[in-house]
């Protein structure tokens, strides 16, 4: 999250920019087991954010959003800014910001690879 002018606060990918570094990790965990966001009982991994994305949110399938923790970061506001005396204000948006940074992720790591790819 990131303030902007004081006024309010959007959600931003980080984009590498972290004090620390986990390495590099195997696919399964990262897609399949690594949460990308916890509250309570609703977890999301990559690979569920993305599933919902596509088949649920205008991808290749438009169906019903049933994935609980995909619709809650979606449609609610997990935090609140509050600048000055004013009253607290919703933050929406991390569903944008939380796909670029595994698209970001994703980028980082195929340069990374370089020629060592081998395409299938």
């Amino acid at each position: 999250m990131k303030m902007t002018t004081g006024q309010h606060a959007n959600y931003l990918p980080t984009l590498g920019d972290v004090p620390f570094s986990t390495g590099p990790i195997q696919f399964p965990k990262w897609w399949e087991k690594e949460l990308i966001y916890r509250d309570g009982n609703f977890d999301l991994t990559r690979r569920r954010l993305i599933f919902a994305l596509r088949h649920q949110d205008g991808g290749g399938h438009v169906g019903d959003l049933t994935d609980t923790a995909y619709v809650r970061l979606k449609t609610e506001a997990i935090w609140y800014s509050q600048v000055g005396e004013n009253p607290p204000q919703p933050i929406y948006g991390a569903v944008a910001a939380t796909m670029r940074q595994v698209a970001w992720e994703v980028t980082e790591t195929l340069k990374a690879v370089g020629d060592d790819l081998v395409w299938l």
